[in-house]
C-alpha cells in the first residue's frame, strides 16, 4: 500500500505466499471470525480482541500507518485483507514470527500456524443469499415471487454466459413474473469493467420497476471502482434507493489502472492514469440513503438486515 499518495487505486502488490487461515469482518459489535479452514472451524464467530500482546485498538492504529483511512470503508476492507498476512504483521512489529501467531479471540489465546495461500481453503459457514453463488451475475425470485433479486458480483463477462444473454433472461423473467420490487446487490463487487452493465441499464430505463419504491441498490464496503460507478449511475439516473454501507471507493477518484513489475523483486506496481469526476462536488464514498449496521447475531442466523428492511418497505 502507498498511503501518502492518497490514491485508492495506486498500490504496491507484493506476492504474499502465506496467510494465517482465518478471515474476519466488521460488525456493529466488533470484529468477528467469518471464515476459516476446517482445522480452525471452532473459531468461527469469535470476537477479535487483540493479537499477541497488542489490543485490537492498537493493531488498528498500526495498520493506519500503511492503509489510507480518510475513507472508513476503504480502511476496513483493506485491514480485513491484510490482518491475516504474516509478513505485514511482522513488519508492523505486531508479531515477532511470520510462521505462528496468537490471536486473542473471545479473550482467549489461540495459536495459529501460517499456511501456503494457494493451498488454504477458507470457507464461510453461512446460508445468506448474497453468498449463494460464485457466478459473476445471477438472479432469484424471493419473498413469494414479489421481489427480483439480482446479484452482480464482478464487472466482467462470465465464462459460458455473456452478460447480454443473462440480461435477456433476467428481463424475460421480470416480464413473466411481474415482481413488485427489484434489488440489485453490489455489496460483493470490487469492480472490473463498468460497461458490462450497460445492457441492463438500458433495459431498466424504460422498465416499470424503475420507480421509487420498486428499485433498490445494495452497496457496501466492497463496492469499489467500476461497481461504484455503476452504483452512481443507478443513483443519479434512475429512481432508486441506496441501502447498506458507504462504499470503499470514493465517488470522484483516480482510476483506469495500469501496472508494471519491478525488475529484480518482481513486485507489481499498480498506478492510476485517469481522474474520474463522476459526481461534481460529491465528497468521499457513495453513501446509502438508508444506512444498515450489520449484526454478528443476524449473520450467524442467516438474516440479511438490508433485504429484510426492503421487504418491510411500503410506498
Amino acid at each position: 500500500m502507498i498511503k501518502k499518495i492518497g490514491d485508492e487505486h495506486t498500490r504496491i502488490e507484493p506476492k504474499y505466499r502465506n496467510i494465517f487461515p482465518i478471515y474476519f469482518d466488521f460488525f456493529k459489535e466488533g470484529i468477528f471470525v467469518v471464515k476459516t479452514d476446517s482445522i480452525h472451524s471452532k473459531l468461527m464467530y469469535k470476537k477479535l480482541n487483540g493479537i499477541e500482546t497488542h489490543t485490537i485498538k492498537s493493531v488498528i492504529n498500526d495498520y493506519k500507518r500503511i492503509i489510507k483511512d480518510d475513507n472508513k470503508s476503504y480502511f476496513e476492507i483493506n485491514f480485513l485483507n491484510f490482518i491475516n498476512n504474516p509478513s505485514i504483521l511482522k513488519g508492523l512489529n505486531i508479531t515477532k514470527s511470520n510462521s505462528e501467531i496468537k490471536f486473542i479471540l473471545d479473550n482467549q489465546e489461540f495459536p495459529i500456524l501460517a499456511t501456503n495461500k494457494e493451498n488454504s481453503a477458507l470457507t464461510k459457514n453461512t446460508q445468506l443469499l448474497r453468498f449463494k453463488h460464485k457466478n459473476n451475475y445471477w438472479y432469484e425470485l424471493i419473498e413469494n415471487n414479489k421481489t427480483m433479486y439480482f446479484n452482480y458480483q464482478d464487472c466482467a463477462e462470465q465464462d459460458g454466459k455473456t452478460f447480454e444473454i443473462f440480461n435477456n433472461e433476467l428481463f424475460n423473467a421480470i416480464e413473466i413474473q411481474k415482481p413488485e420490487k427489484l434489488i440489485i446487490d453490489l455489496r460483493n463487487n470490487s469492480g472490473g469493467n463498468s460497461a458490462i452493465l450497460k445492457p441492463f441499464l438500458e433495459n431498466l430505463k424504460t422498465n416499470y420497476l424503475n420507480k421509487k419504491g420498486s428499485l433498490y441498490i445494495l452497496i457496501g464496503k466492497k463496492t469499489f471502482s467500476s461497481a461504484l460507478m455503476n452504483a452512481i449511475d443507478l443513483k443519479r439516473d434512475y429512481n432508486s434507493i441506496l441501502i447498506g454501507e458507504p462504499t470503499s471507493g470514493n465517488v470522484n477518484h483516480y482510476g483506469e489502472t495500469r501496472g508494471f513489475y519491478l525488475p529484480n523483486s518482481k513486485i507489481i506496481i499498480g498506478y492510476s492514469t485517469k481522474y474520474w469526476e463522476n459526481w461534481k462536488g460529491y465528497s468521499g464514498s457513495l453513501k446509502p440513503d438508508i444506512q444498515i449496521d450489520y449484526s454478528i447475531e443476524n449473520f450467524k442466523n442467516n438474516i440479511d438486515e438490508a433485504i429484510e428492511y426492503i421487504k418491510q418497505l411500503e410506498f
